[in-house]
């Protein structure tokens, strides 16, 4: 059964159907409808949206979808000629400026090259007007999400500014300078057209409660407005007609309005089309079928795009890496195809392996007795190098003359290396150096009979002080001498 073909508008203020079939001339519009009330959320639109298919009995369909508001935008900018990974990136950067999406799903198409004479005068290269689309990423994912479950594919996913382009492609296509007014139930929409080229869109204007959608008096200065921008923006072009799709019950007065206040004539757009939301909705098929329509809805990279990107860059890596894979997956298939057949021989190995367990315990028992001993035995070997040590060490204290040095205490502790003992002591004399002389011949004696290794010698003197018994001064200075001593004497 072949797929029914439908076009749709989805606002916040409601969401239009169309359904229409394609035919050699262009195509005939077989049904529209439309469900209004205000939604809250994409999410909620888009169920309408497919309840609205359901009750026509939709199960396999292709879809052309017109987004308005939910963050939706539309941009024009002067870029230089360059490639897609160069551009992207500054229209990412322009957009999040502008419109304050971080996350926005953008798609972009390049127009006319532009006048700049600055340009020309730098030999640089020329301008050209590129037309940017978005919306939020996950106003985008919540469309995409709706669908598949229905068998429904998504042609296009556009904005109406890019509506309006193909629309006056199609509908006319003329060299004047043109004002393009399409009436919908959120507000009225302005575009311009210089040289049958998109200068200017302009969207509704914020309306309050109560406020009808169609006011003469607002439309007529969104135009008068438009057009004091369209002058600034291309070098003082002003619109002399305007195309015009409103509801049938309008149409006559804001016809004479406009006529009356702008001067420009109004020409019908589309009447036989239907009402605007049908227009909107047509003007989505009409950019569905250009290769380089403004298409928010992801789409699978084509394959000579994904060939280029494995053979180039970081795809090249990857693609690299995937063939190894393979290689190395086949490899391992043949490897397994060997231990399968050695997978009977191990399990014999193993069941020998487990008999002899139990003789293999009585073994290690042994050599675990004997591994206690020889531990046993270098314990009492290292006491007795630690030992022999201490006695080498303590028999190399020199002795002197009380009056001259004094042994005070030992600290003796056992590390790693060996012994290490540190010896505090007391030197006196009539006069300091004296005192540090007899302190240091301590020293140099303790250090030439002991054999300690790297031997230190402290020194600070003690408070002076006078005797009562005698006339003489005296000097007195505590001292340490602290060393190494291996065990055993190695």
């Amino acid at each position: 059964m072949a797929p029914r073909n439908f076009a749709a508008l989805i606002d916040q203020e409601g969401v239009s159907l169309l359904e229409y079939r394609s035919e050699s001339g262009g195509f005939r519009l077989l049904d529209t409808r439309r469900r209004s009330q205000h939604f809250e959320s994409v999410e909620e639109a888009m169920d309408n949206l497919v309840s609205m298919l359901d009750d026509m009995s939709v199960r396999n369909a292709t879809l052309s979808i017109v987004l308005q508001h939910f963050g939706s935008f539309f941009h024009t900018l002067a870029l230089p000629p360059a490639s897609p990974e160069h551009i992207r990136p500054i229209i990412q950067r322009e957009v999040q400026r502008s419109f304050n999406v971080t996350d926005a799903a953008i798609a972009y198409a390049t127009g006319r090259s532009l006048d700049r004479p600055d340009s020309a005068r730098a030999g640089g290269p020329g301008m050209r007007q590129t037309f940017v689309a978005g919306a939020p990423q996950h106003v985008v994912d919540a469309i995409q999400a709706r669908l598949p479950k229905r068998r429904i594919k998504v042609d296009n996913l556009t904005v109406v500014p890019e509506v309006f382009r193909r629309l006056y492609d199609a509908l006319d296509g003329s060299q004047e300078v043109t004002a393009l007014l399409v009436c919908l139930p959120n507000g009225p929409h302005i575009a311009f057209f210089v040289n049958a080229v998109l200068e200017l869109v302009i969207e509704p204007p914020i309306r309050l409660a109560g406020e009808p959608p169609i006011d003469a008096t607002v439309i007529v200065d969104q135009l008068e407005r438009g057009a004091i921008f369209l002058r600034q923006q291309a070098h003082g072009a002003v619109p002399t007609r305007l195309l015009l799709s409103a509801p049938a019950d309008d149409y006559d007065a804001l016809e004479s309005t406009i006529e009356a206040r702008t001067g420009m004539h109004v020409v019908p757009l589309g009447r036989d089309i239907g009402p605007p939301e049908s227009m909107v909705a047509v003007g989505a098929v009409l950019a569905s079928r250009h290769a380089d329509g403004l298409d928010l809805f992801p789409r699978p990279p084509a394959f000579e795009e994904r060939l280029k990107s494995a053979m180039s860059g970081p795809g090249l890596i990857t693609t690299t890496l995937a063939t190894a894979a393979v290689v190395a997956a086949f490899w391992a298939a043949m490897q397994i195809l060997g231990v399968r057949r050695e997978q009977q021989s191990l399990q014999d190995v193993q069941t020998r392996v487990e008999r002899a367990i139990p003789a293999l315990a009585t073994a290690r028992q042994s050599a675990q007795g004997r591994e206690r001993i020889a531990s046993i035995r270098n314990a009492l070997r290292d006491a007795h190098a630690e030992k022999t040590s201490i006695v080498s060490m303590m028999s190399a204290v020199p002795t002197g003359p009380q009056a001259a040095t004094q042994l005070d205490s030992l600290h003796i502790v056992r590390v790693v290396e060996g012994v290490r003992t540190t010896l505090f002591g007391r030197a006196a004399g009539p006069s300091g150096p004296t005192a540090m002389s007899a302190a240091t011949i301590f020293y140099r004696r303790f250090k030439s009979a002991s054999g300690l290794r790297n031997v230190a010698f402290e020194s600070h003197f003690l408070p002076h002080e006078r005797t009562t018994s005698s006339s003489r001064n005296f000097e007195e200075l505590s001292f340490t001498v602290s060393g190494l001593s291996p065990l055993g004497g190695k």
